[in-house]
């Protein structure tokens, strides 16, 4: 009989076991808690959660069922229904009441760092919340001593760091466990690969699309290109990516690109609501048109005013489309490239071996890691981003704000904000060479330079990092208050 009140006892949330350990800990908890080993006993009345009464009541029962693979912290959303019209008032309040308090919000991702694509975007979204008034914690393997010291850091050891596969999985389950540890918290916000989250930005796209896109195009042997889907890599990471879209597990996607949101969308049958397409921002001070940084880098280069110069920039220079730029610069006669990404030093000397035998070896500036890669932006004229795959290219944003056009793959998600012949154009990743040369022409007139680099200036204003960050606090005041998703 026992055993079976246990069982039918419900399980209680992730949420509910957060809030019990937090409240165990708490001097004088013991002292208020009364057995079950003593019948009649008087019970003390429950101790309000200053949390919970912020966040306003969940729906019934939300915290008593169980509910395997729940949402971290966040009572259930309650269906979208005639339930929610009656409850506007209500709502309404809740959502005043969280507009002005501070929230406690955790961040993941495994490098915690203020330069790169999606660490980037954490660690602004980090400061916007702090800059706010809000607790911030980051977990994370590890983190620069650059980021913003307000930042509450908790690092996650990894014991089998070099294998890859490991690493991955060991990321996702300890990080879950270590959240639960520090929390409660109002909302996660995951920026990694990890499968538990109350918001997850995608900054990736989907790992089938990736394969398709990238190793089937860059892989020519059948045999290697199953081999590299097998990899317990790709499986570790595909798993967590099914766990994610899980009903669930998610309350809130957002996705770096349309290209993503669509990715989404078609694979795992999301409701539209659920998922919104949110671009990235671009340090618009940082990177910006400066005619005497472009004087000064091509006078290194060893360049006139005149010369056209093509940019290359990003890492895992195959998958960019480095033999399509050898293609189109040897179509264009006089101009000139600098390639900037750090790769392997073997793979680096087959491409630089590649450029001999195309006959442009000495129209290629091979400059490695950059950590000013704006001045090397201000002294180009074009960009060339031809890419089998890209969740989004910050590269063509960052080009943009110093005023030089950019010509994506249109499998690059920042493909969607140029502007056909006035900030760049569009073309297949699988284009010949000659293509995108022709395309490239009439971006490298002299007499359009001025012009061309007025549009591309303009296109990358609309996109300041306030914009993405003001947004991400919407999503979050959203979701404390319990309102209804906003659409697309």
């Amino acid at each position: 009989m026992a055993a079976a009140r246990s069982c039918a006892r419900p399980a209680r949330g992730l949420r509910e076991r957060s809030l019990s350990r937090a409240s165990a800990q708490r001097p004088g908890a013991s002292a208020r808690r009364v057995s079950r080993a003593q019948p009649g006993a008087a019970r003390a009345p429950p101790r309000a959660d200053p949390r919970r009464a912020a966040l306003g009541p969940g729906p019934a029962g939300a915290l008593a069922r169980s509910r395997p693979r729940a949402p971290h912290l966040l009572p259930a959303r309650a269906a979208r229904s005639a339930g929610r019209d009656a409850d506007r008032p209500a709502r309404a309040r809740r959502a005043r009441r969280a507009r002005g308090r501070a929230v406690r919000i955790a961040l993941t991702h495994p490098h915690a760092s203020d330069v790169g694509g999606v660490e980037r975007q954490a660690h602004s979204v980090a400061q916007a919340l702090l800059d706010a008034g809000h607790e911030v914690h980051f977990f994370c393997q590890r983190a620069d001593t650059s980021i913003d010291q307000r930042i509450a850091v908790h690092r996650i050891s990894n014991p089998l760091r070099p294998v890859r596969s490991f690493k991955v999985w060991w990321f996702d389950s300890a990080c879950e466990r270590a959240v639960a540890a520090a929390g409660p918290f109002d909302l996660v916000h995951g920026f990694g690969k990890t499968s538990r989250q109350d918001v997850y930005f995608d900054g990736s796209g989907c790992l089938a699309d990736f394969q398709s896109w990238s190793i089937d195009g860059a892989i020519a042997s059948p045999w290697r290109r199953r081999l590299r889907r097998a990899s317990p890599h790709q499986r570790v990471v595909a798993r967590i990516e099914r766990a994610r879209y899980a009903s669930g597990n998610y309350r809130r996607v957002l996705a770096i690109s349309e290209l993503v949101r669509q990715q989404i969308l078609d694979r795992y049958g999301l409701p539209p609501h659920d998922v919104e397409r949110l671009y990235p921002g671009v340090d618009l001070d940082r990177f910006a048109p400066d005619p005497a940084a472009r004087q000064r880098t091509r006078r290194a280069l060893g360049l006139g005013d005149e010369v056209p110069l093509l940019a290359f920039l990003g890492s895992d220079y195959r998958r960019k489309g480095i033999d399509t730029l050898f293609a189109a610069l040897a179509k264009l006669p006089g101009a000139h490239a600098f390639v900037i990404g750090g790769e392997r030093a073997a793979r680096r000397a087959r491409y630089e071996a590649d450029a001999r035998a195309a006959g442009i070896a000495g129209r290629v500036h091979w400059l490695g890691v950059q950590t000013d890669p704006q001045r090397w932006l201000a002294a180009a004229d074009l960009m060339l981003f031809p890419t089998r795959f890209d969740a989004f290219g910050s590269a063509v944003l960052e080009a943009l704000a110093c005023g030089v056009p950019a010509l994506a793959s249109r499998r690059a998600g920042a493909a969607e904000l140029l502007a056909e012949g006035k900030t760049g154009s569009v073309l297949d990743a699988l284009d010949d060479g000659e293509a995108w040369a022709a395309a490239a022409r009439p971006f490298l007139h002299p007499a359009r330079r001025a012009e061309l680099r007025a549009l591309a200036r303009e296109s990358a204003e609309r996109h300041p990092w306030s914009h993405h960050t003001q947004r991400v606090l919407e999503v979050y005041r959203e979701l404390v208050s319990d309102r209804p998703p906003r659409g697309r």
